[in-house]
């Protein structure tokens, strides 16, 4: 930082002459060379006393005689005047005093004129202004020409004239990076001004986002808490066909948020997983955050179902805008003038015939604006360039957090019945969990399946209405239900997600004539009536000219009452329906509503899954067709499709009926497939525990597993081994010390944590996994995966005994760094303050080993024990960094005004980590907003501190830290630092793009890459700048990485580092030319194959996958022509080819069904890639309408579908 910034940065001032004492002199003598003689006051001067044009209404206070302050003589000659000095008082405005200038120069003779009030600072040449700062950070910018118009040396040597010749007045008067931020706000304030009264509308509408509807009663029993959901969900960036869960590859929307390159971020999710409730939140926060000008965009919500009935998505838009109190009228106007953010919701709601148009108008729109969508996983929208993010299940962590809020001490028996009932998977559900949480507070229990949940809760819903029964327009539930289904129905018919006016006004008004001649209504009750009652539910939404359910899990319900009605009439009404996927779902709820379900079942023949669905909801049905489907089941664990064999067990493990135990302790004699065995013992110790225990001893000891499938036979063991109570899980413990697979220990640890957060730990149970845990952190391995396993299991038990051993052990000995991380986690767990002053103690001593100390720091800084802020205050003035750094971020937890003092000192200080950490914590409360705008950002600071401003910045869009950026790319040009501090460079290259500073993101980027050439010869720099080419502009990145293709990939070696540097980018960027360099690669890489059988075939397998995520339809030709070279590599499942189907499955049209088919058969030993196959193949019929029969796609009889 400046030397002159750093002096005067925090000089305030309560008066006039502090302003002359604390600034002036200073100013004068420190930076412009004068001496204190050559500085004469007022009182000595002998100036003349003429009017001084000061306005007493504006409050002047010198009179009509005024002298200047200073006047600056050479040599302290009063007769060699050089210039004048006026000092103010610092809450004066330079502006109001400009009518004394001409007064000051006649006065003494002189032109030259400087005034300030200690901040800002100006001279002028009579009236005319020839230098101004605005602040002191200004001032340190436009020094060198302060120094030209008034330091001692010009003065001494020139005249006014010469001196005003070689003024650059671009540089002295322009505008400073701050008045640029002064401009682009007011000019904010002036683009946003048509706006006001939207966001306004925007921030009411929306305050209660959490909540599915105003009107929503039936679950009024909570209340209901708006958990920030950036905060509380979690998403992957996930490939089809992968299962395997990786918490390491688990992003939190902030990371989304903040990923460049992407048209459009596609958020997919279940329903009732929160999409909706996301998007009103973004929606809300980007409308508080445009009033308040932190940012131009304008938010705008729109949900997909509404189109239709005449309806564009630019109508849609602008109906939302106008909604919320937009007077304008030309999308096209505003399209071009306005940054935009869109948040389209529920696409997979939008009618099938509106999907093209929409996906073409949305990826118009993603030219120049945000563009969030979300949807269902059966509904993936084709917008190039976009990228798909799943919304991960809750974790069972974060399910206990949210029913502790609502239930406290009864979260226990909540999760003994979620367990008892097999709705643990049902809770990792938001939507459903609040039900669930709604309905156990009600009754003390909850309902078996997702439709009893629903109906329960229409229940609750039904109490709510009939309750009110008796007001004037109150409709009875038993009416008001009926309406509801008509319109689900009628919606579902159509397959559409919301219905017109019109339309519902010709379905009711039948309707209500039925109803009045039962007498259930009151005569006269006009459609309008039903429709305000119907929206009063809380379940029906009106909106312009359309209704809809405000959730799926309603339009089904609803429609499956519909069809209970219809079914009870006429049987056949049900025949033209079974075949449809749309109707399956509504199929299953009227099951669970019918006292008997034979004829439906005698409908489903064909429709072997939605026939064992409905009886896992409703099993009352003839003993024949039950068993028919029984065995059919039975025959499909024979399956060479494993996921067809997966299936087969769930439904014969849900039907309850004695057969169904039969059948599945039986596979144990007739099985042929392993996977079938072992999915079979926690089914058989679920449905018949006393029979099955004999068999899970028999395969007590059985060790299988497949990293591909990620699958472990003890996995399924130790699951079966769970229904058993504690006898069970001390089998379980002895079982995690015989045998370690990933599955397994994350089986282990699964279950385990599960147990004990429902139970209290046995001491047997606790000494075992007590003594399992010192076996393994003491062994010579290195593998750390198992014990951290352990670790957290034991995190659960609370033991202050245990803690001290594990302490003094890892005191003691040498302990590998892959397993130190489960030692922080037992010593953070433990609540006793004593165990943090054993740690305290080992920490502060000397000699320790570096990762000793980095994992004591940790578990200090992350302790569940209540200390006082005193321990941890004593800890950051260590002269150990990881140690100080460790206990500053712990005072983060207190309470801010309690610590603001240790913060800022460190802040302050010269010590660059402990300075990191303070902005650190200061960027996590917020509290870094205040600190850029009152400018009292620490000089100096560091490259720690530099990269934490840059993550502040970008998280706030403080657009006001530019002034401090600019300083950064300064100090990186001077000598060339950037040379060697290139990650800084290109994060602040990419951080100026985000705050539309383009100019200067080039600017740095300039220092590595002249437009056609790298300027550097090393190679990391490079790689490093691809893999931040996504945060550039794309014309830029593009450029960048057309460089580096033809700097490293002109030919392909089989150590190619730079090919997956190449890969990673193309990901991150997408686009045609990508796709296009993709595929040159892999032909020539094809071609290298064929020359050599040494080549490394996963090169192949990194570039299919890359075409996965940036692939488009129109690439399917392309993939099918390489297909028949990608079928190699057997040892590895045929990784190549299974990524290439995986590719089909994403963007595969019918054409491309055969030739699934024939692989798939033709493989049927190959596990994975028949899986695969299987799952495209359903992917390409789903998208296409194409309906899916029983019979296997796969297998011995090959049903030909393609046609």
């Amino acid at each position: 930082m400046g030397q002159l910034f750093d002096q005067f940065k925090d000089c305030t001032f309560s008066n006039e002459a502090e302003v002359s004492q604390k600034f002036i002199l200073p100013l004068l003598t420190g930076y412009l060379g004068y001496r204190l003689a050559e500085i004469i006051p007022e009182r000595i001067f002998p100036a003349k006393d003429l009017y001084s044009g000061v306005n007493f209404s504006a409050g002047g206070s010198k009179g009509l005689n005024h002298r200047p302050d200073f006047v600056v003589c050479m040599d302290g000659d009063l007769q060699n005047a050089r210039f004048i000095i006026d000092s103010k008082g610092p809450a004066e405005s330079l502006d109001s005093h400009l009518g004394q200038l001409r007064s000051y120069a006649n006065s003494v003779g002189r032109n030259f004129i400087m005034i300030t009030n200690g901040k800002a600072l100006q001279i002028f040449d009579v009236n005319n202004l020839i230098f101004h700062s605005k602040d002191m950070e200004d001032l340190q910018l436009k020094l060198d020409e302060l120094i030209k118009l008034l330091g001692r040396k010009n003065q001494n040597a020139k005249s006014a004239i010469e001196i005003l010749q070689t003024l650059d007045l671009e540089k002295s008067v322009s505008i400073s990076e701050k008045t640029k931020i002064d401009d682009l706000i007011r000019r904010r304030r002036i683009q946003l001004s048509d706006f006001a009264a939207y966001f306004k509308g925007i921030s009411s509408a929306y305050q209660d986002w959490h909540l599915p509807s105003v009107h929503f009663r039936a679950i009024d029993n909570l209340d209901i808490k708006g958990f920030d959901p950036t905060a509380l969900l979690s998403f992957r960036s996930q490939s089809e066909t992968e299962e395997v869960l990786d918490s390491e590859t688990e992003l939190k929307f902030a990371q989304i948020e903040n990923m460049g390159g992407l048209s459009a971020r596609v958020i997919v999710g279940e329903t009732g997983t929160g999409k909706t409730s996301l998007l009103k939140f973004l929606a809300l926060r980007s409308a508080e955050c445009a009033s308040a000008l932190l940012d131009t965009k304008i938010p705008v919500y729109v949900a997909l179902k509404e189109i239709g009935f005449g309806y564009t998505l630019e109508q849609l838009i602008m109906a939302a805008l106008r909604r919320y109190g937009y007077r304008g009228d030309s999308f096209e106007a505003l399209v071009q003038d306005h940054q935009f953010v869109f948040f389209f919701d529920a696409f997979d709601e939008l009618a099938q015939q509106f999907r093209i148009e929409v996906c073409q108008a949305i990826s118009n729109l993603c030219v120049h604006h945000e563009c969030y969508l979300t949807t269902r996983p059966n509904v993936i929208p084709r917008i190039g360039g976009s990228a798909r993010f799943n919304i991960s299940a809750l974790r069972d962590a974060q399910v206990e957090e949210i029913s502790k809020f609502y239930l406290t001490d009864q979260y226990y028996d909540f999760q003994h019945q979620l367990e008892v009932n097999g709705l643990i998977n049902e809770s990792r559900n938001i939507l459903l969990l609040l039900f669930l949480l709604a309905l156990y507070k009600q009754n003390g229990r909850m309902p078996q399946s997702v439709s009893k949940i629903i109906s329960a809760i229409t229940a609750r819903a039904a109490k709510w209405n009939d309750d009110k029964l008796g007001k004037k327009n109150s409709i009875s539930w038993r009416v008001l239900s009926g309406c509801l289904g008509e319109i689900a129905y009628e919606i579902c018919a159509t397959d559409s997600s919301s219905l017109s006016h019109g339309r519902a006004a010709e379905l009711l008004s039948g309707f209500i004539i039925e109803q009045e001649q039962r007498r259930m209504l009151a005569v006269g009750t006009t459609v309008d009536t039903m429709l305000i009652a119907l929206e009063e539910t809380g379940l029906l939404i009106a909106n312009n000219d359309h209704l809809y359910f405000w959730h799926r899990l309603f339009l089904n319900h609803f429609a499956g009452l519909a069809l209970t009605t219809r079914f009870c009439k006429e049987n056949s009404s049900l025949e033209n329906l079974v075949m449809e996927e749309r109707w399956e779902v509504p199929i299953i709820s009227m099951c669970s509503a019918l006292p008997e379900i034979s004829a439906v079942i005698a409908m489903l023949k064909k429709r072997l899954w939605l026939a064992a669905y409905c009886l896992s909801e409703n099993p009352v049905c003839s003993q024949g067709l039950k068993d028919q489907v029984i065995a059919a089941l039975a025959e499909k664990t024979g399956s060479p499709v494993s996921g067809v064999r997966k299936r087969a067990v769930s439904y014969l493990q849900s039907i309850a009926d004695p057969k169904c135990a039969e059948i599945l302790l039986g596979l144990f004699n007739t099985v042929r497939y392993d996977d079938v065995t072992m999915m079979a013992l926690p089914a058989i110790a679920r449905t018949a525990p006393l029979r099955a225990r004999k068999i899970i001893d028999a395969h007590i000891d059985w060790d299988e597993s497949d990293f591909f499938q990620w699958r472990s036979s003890q996995s399924y063991v130790t699951e079966a081994l769970s229904y058993y109570g504690e006898e069970g899980y001390l089998q379980i413990a002895g079982n995690w010390g015989k045998f370690s697979h990933a599955p397994f220990n994350y089986t282990c640890k699964k279950l385990f944590l599960r147990y004990f957060a429902a139970h209290e730990a046995s001491l047997a149970l606790k000494t075992e996994l007590q003594a399992l845990y010192m076996k393994e952190l003491s062994a010579g391995h290195k593998y750390g995966e198992k014990v951290e396993a352990i670790a957290e299991v034991l995190s659960m038990v609370d033991d202050a005994d245990f803690a001290i051993g594990v302490l003094d052990y890892a005191s003691k000995n040498k302990i590998e760094f892959s397993k130190l991380r489960s030692v922080s986690t037992i010593l953070k767990s433990a609540t006793a303050p004593r165990l943090a002053e054993e740690i305290k103690t080992v920490l502060l001593r000397e000699g320790n080993d570096r990762y000793l100390t980095d994992c004591l720091a940790k578990a200090l800084r992350e302790s569940a024990a209540v200390l006082p802020q005193a321990f941890y205050l004593e800890m950051t003035s260590s002269t150990n960094v990881p140690i100080a750094t460790s206990a500053l971020e712990r005072l983060g937890n207190y309470p801010f005004e309690s610590v603001r003092e240790e913060i800022y000192r460190h802040l302050y200080a010269d010590q660059p980590q402990m300075q990191q950490r303070a902005l650190e914590l200061l960027v996590n409360n917020g509290k870094f907003i205040e600190l850029i705008r009152e400018k009292k950002f620490p000089s100096p600071f560091y490259t720690p501190t530099a990269h934490t401003l840059l993550k502040g910045v970008r998280k706030f869009h403080l657009i006001e830290a530019l002034p401090l950026l600019v300083k950064v790319q300064t100090a990186l040009a001077d000598e060339e630092r950037y040379v060697y501090e290139s990650p800084l460079a290109f994060e602040l290259a990419g951080t100026f793009y985000l705050l539309g500073s383009a100019d200067r993101q080039r600017e740095i980027i300039s220092w590595y890459f002249d437009g056609n050439v790298f300027l550097q010869k090393e190679d990391h720099l490079h790689s490093n700048l691809m893999r931040k080419a996504k945060f550039f502009e794309p014309e830029l990145a593009e450029a960048l990485v057309g460089c580096y293709y033809r700097t490293y990939l002109d030919e392909i070696h089989a150590d190619a580092y730079e090919l997956e540097v190449f890969v990673e980018t193309a990901e991150g960027i997408g686009g045609l030319w990508m796709r296009e360099k993709l595929k040159e690669i892999t032909a020539r890489i094809l071609l290298l194959i064929g020359q050599s059988d040494k080549y490394p075939l996963h090169r192949l397998e990194r570039l299919v996958r890359a075409m996965v995520k940036i692939g488009r339809p129109e690439d399917e030709d392309w993939l099918l022509g390489i297909l028949g070279q990608l079928e190699s590599d057997e040892g590895g499942q045929y990784a190549q080819l299974r990524r290439a189907i995986e590719f089909l499955a994403c963007h595969g049209s019918l054409k491309s069904l055969p030739v699934i088919l024939e692989i798939g058969n033709r493989h049927l030993p190959v596990e994975g890639l028949v899986d695969s196959c299987q799952h495209a193949y359903n992917s390409i019929c789903s998208r296409n309408k194409v309906p899916i029969g029983d019979g296997d796609a796969f297998g011995p009889v090959i049903t030909a579908r393609a046609d």
